[in-house]
């Protein structure tokens, strides 16, 4: 075990080192300015306009713009595991034409702040930190990020531009493979897609310290005695305990607060599936055919780490620390020109950093601090060599308004002007606009005995306003254990979205249901959902229809605070509830 412990604690420092700066706190998000910057996908598919926080070169705040027509194109950031979106928010200063030693350029600009400043450029921010540390498939995430798309791409009438930092492009794979409320893939409403560290085909280290770890409490239950040993087995003990509490999400307190979200997560559900060769790696689509995909990857080549007990001659690459760079590049259409490589060397306690030819010192405390390993999983997004090319990709997007333009999208030939009756994800005619279903009639056609709240619900950790949440006190008896709620639509609506679940206040974790749309009397959705089950949000094309219902089951115990989250419909007149 001696080799593999030091292995291990090798690779424990490295992705420390490389990993800094992954899961810095979330900074307050300021509205960004410009009235052109829609809000409305924002509460429900966690979406927002980027915080505007950099200076242009005079010294002036930057300010988004629309382009000379009053149009844009929405950028959608998408950020890693245990992340979130301030890792776009770092000054962009690693890394120019001359090699500076690891230390930052005179450069305060962000890759957020660079993508703000050009015309016709509308950025966001897709916000899954409190679930980051889960797999892709989360309805939190994938899913999500696909609504989201379709919400924006609906509203600004052209294509997105996706930039993901690692797990975050994983997420892009999933929400692209995914069907719109037409039916069609949410692929058609990308225009092209750039990833910084993204582990196509997981993570070696990942995998590495989960072997190791494994091996070391098999070690200790056959009977190895070492110190060695059963510290490393209590530790990965520890960490898969705490994998538990940072998948359930929410307040992270007890002893896993006091590890870094990016260790605390090794072994969450989003850790164990970045592992190269997981099932769930296995499962996820690849990129769409004919997807533009640009990769920048980093390149850390180690020797001579004394002072990890590792040494190593001649070089050894490690991509980036988490991610290889056959792992960063898989998949993708087009990587740079100038990819962000350093050496690494490590001598009776100096570090050295080196760069086409260029050899500078600097102190090995640096590795741990954000910025002081340059071309590192975590500094992706500050190298001028990896920021450089994604600004000019989407500057160049935004200024063919042909090619990014969403088929039969009417908001294509308006401008993008914000408005609270703007479709995020129906492109049908004038006049039409969102209906909340929220309505007080709707307690007046439930059953006797039980009723809707018409109220804010949480569905474990998800907030949705103005919800329709069903309420019944004790047992149902078995005439009420159906319960549903039609609306007439009059042929006058094209799309239906709601989230469904339990809500957190029901009186027992016992509490379950079974949601089920109805379009005409044709079932075109269903779910059974329990207490501890995640939310799930429905998307349904309802062009032409005449009638709407809505139909919760129970088991016959427990049904109280079935929740229809958010329940909206786009529609010329308000829907009314009736048969």
């Amino acid at each position: 075990m001696k080799t593999s412990n030091r292995i291990t604690a090798a690779a424990l420092a490295l992705l420390l080192a490389t990993g800094a700066g992954i899961n810095a706190a979330l900074a307050d998000a300021t509205p960004a300015p410009g009235s052109f910057l829609y809000e409305g996908c924002d509460e429900q598919f966690g979406v927002y306009p980027a915080p505007v926080k950099d200076k242009d070169p005079s010294g002036q705040p930057i300010t988004p713009k629309p382009d000379a027509d009053g149009k844009a194109m929405p950028v959608i950031l998408v950020h890693g595991w245990t992340g979130g979106p301030n890792n776009f928010e770092q000054p962009a200063n690693l890394f120019g034409d001359s090699f500076d030693g690891g230390k930052p350029l005179s450069i305060a600009t962000s890759l957020t702040g660079r993508l703000q400043s050009i015309p016709g450029v509308a950025v966001y921010d897709f916000d899954y930190s409190q679930y980051a540390s889960r797999w892709v498939t989360d309805s939190n995430i994938g899913p999500k990020l696909a609504s989201a798309i379709e919400c924006l791409t609906g509203h600004f009438g052209r294509k997105a531009a996706v930039v993901a930092h690692s797990m975050g492009g994983l997420a892009t794979r999933f929400a692209l493979a995914q069907k719109d409320s037409t039916g069609q893939p949410i692929s058609a409403r990308v225009a092209s897609v750039d990833t910084f560290g993204t582990p196509n085909t997981g993570s070696d280290i990942a995998r590495a310290l989960a072997a190791v770890g494994g091996a070391s409490q098999i070690g200790v239950l056959t009977g190895d005695d070492n110190l060695a040993t059963g510290a490393l087995a209590a530790a990965w003990l520890f960490l898969q305990a705490c994998g538990r509490v940072y998948t359930t999400g929410g307040k992270i307190g007890g002893p896993c607060s006091a590890i870094p979200p990016f260790v605390g997560s090794l072994d969450s559900d989003g850790g164990r599936a970045l592992r190269t060769g997981s099932s769930e790696l296995a499962a996820l689509p690849q990129w769409p055919a004919g997807m533009p995909v640009h990769a920048v990857d980093g390149t850390i080549n180690v020797r001579g780490i004394d002072f990890f007990t590792l040494a190593s001659d001649p070089a050894i690459n490690i991509g980036d620390g988490p991610v290889t760079n056959d792992s960063a590049l898989s998949g993708s259409t087009s990587t740079n020109n100038d990819p962000c490589a350093v050496q690494l060397f490590g001598r009776y306690g100096s570090v050295q950093y080196a760069r086409d030819g260029d050899v500078r010192s600097g102190n090995p405390l640096d590795l741990f601090s954000p910025g002081g390993l340059p071309c590192s999983h975590a500094n992706l997004m500050r190298t001028l060599n990896g920021v450089n090319p994604v600004v000019g990709s989407v500057r160049a997007e935004a200024g063919n308004a042909a090619s990014v333009a969403l088929p039969g999208s009417a908001a294509a030939s308006s401008p993008a002007t914000a408005s609270s009756t703007s479709s995020p994800t129906d492109t049908a005619g004038a006049g039409q606009k969102w209906f909340g279903l929220d309505d007080e009639e709707t307690r007046a056609i439930t059953y006797d005995g039980g009723q809707y709240d018409m109220r804010t619900a949480t569905i474990r950790t998800t907030k949705y306003p103005k919800s329709m949440v069903y309420r019944y006190q004790g047992k149902l008896p078995t005439d009420m254990r159906q319960n549903w709620v039609d609306f007439a639509l009059n042929g006058k609506c094209t799309s239906f979205e709601t989230g469904i679940g339990i809500s957190t206040l029901a009186s027992s974790p016992t509490s379950s249901a079974t949601f089920t749309v109805f379009v005409d009397g044709a079932q075109k959705a269903q779910s059974s959902i329990g207490y501890y089950n995640e939310p799930q949000n429905l998307h349904l094309n309802v062009t032409g229809a005449t009638r709407l219902r809505l139909q919760l089951d129970f088991p016959g115990y427990n049904a109280t605070l079935a929740a229809w989250g958010s329940p909206r419909i786009y529609c010329s007149e308000n829907p009314s509830p009736g048969p």
